[in-house]
């Protein structure tokens, strides 16, 4: 191959010209892109709408004072809606908070989920030391544990714990519905 020599065959003007139509166009698209993700982190946005918008990392563990007010937004969007709240105690290091956050997404449960809840997810954290107020306030000893709350009076209504692996206790997503629809 000679200096000058390409891989590529010639292109005739009319590939050029595509060419950068082509290219302006995802520039274009980055841009926007780009603009969209500032927008959606600009401090113009209500806590309604940041409240609404569901975490991307379920295990998240967002310090005590964020997740006492994710508790009173979630209370508040219950009410208006005439759902509960559902409390929901996991670890990413426990296995069945992996297999519960698995099956959640599963109809019929992740149906039952949207439609009757407003979830806040408590990281419990490495050695049951995180957000202790709110796992003594609800005796939790173990997990996978879910407390159902009435949005109106912030009290309990029902909690349980599942243990789909530790417990030898099959759970399917139409049986988690079932208790879902029927806290007890």
């Amino acid at each position: 191959m000679l200096p000058g020599d390409s891989l590529y065959p010639p292109m005739h003007h009319n590939q050029h010209h595509n060419q950068h139509h082509t290219l302006a166009a995802l520039a274009l698209g980055v841009l926007v892109a780009l603009g969209a993700c500032r927008h959606a982190g600009s401090p113009a946005q209500t806590t309604e709408q940041t409240a609404q918008m569901v975490p991307t990392d379920p295990w998240a563990d967002p310090p005590d004072d964020v997740l006492h007010q994710q508790i009173a937004d979630a209370r508040q969007r219950a009410q208006a809606s005439g759902r509960k709240v559902l409390l929901e105690f996991i670890a990413p290091w426990c296995p069945d908070c992996r297999a519960m956050t698995d099956l959640e997404a599963q109809r019929p449960a992740s149906d039952v989920l949207a439609e009757r809840y407003e979830r806040v997810r408590v990281n419990v954290g490495p050695a049951f030391d995180h957000h202790t107020d709110l796992l003594h306030a609800y005796g939790v000893l173990r997990i996978a544990n879910y407390v159902v709350l009435d949005a109106t009076t912030g009290q309990r209504v029902a909690q349980t714990t599942v243990e789909p692996v530790t417990g030898h206790v099959p759970m399917t997503s139409a049986r988690w519905a079932a208790w879902l629809r029927d806290p007890r």
